[in-house]
């Protein structure tokens, strides 16, 4: 989960076990992919060039969000 201004999104975030709990601030890059079936789903990466694998990944055919991230773990 991210908190933002008091607002908690769900989002999908490949290694996650990264992020430290302990830290106040983090900065993640974030993708927002809108489906007509599923609605909106949040992406979150502790590095820019995981977002741009992720971006790579999605653009073939056949790969959505949810494998997206199980091919970066």
């Amino acid at each position: 989960f991210i908190f933002c201004n008091n607002i908690e999104f769900q989002c999908l975030c490949p290694r996650a076990n990264r992020l430290s709990l302990n830290s106040e601030n983090i900065t993640l890059n974030t993708v927002l992919i809108w489906s007509n079936e599923n609605g909106p789903t949040i992406c979150a990466f502790i590095e820019e060039i995981e977002k741009d694998i992720f971006n790579l990944l999605i653009s073939c055919s056949g790969i959505g969000p949810k494998m997206a991230i199980s091919i970066l773990m």
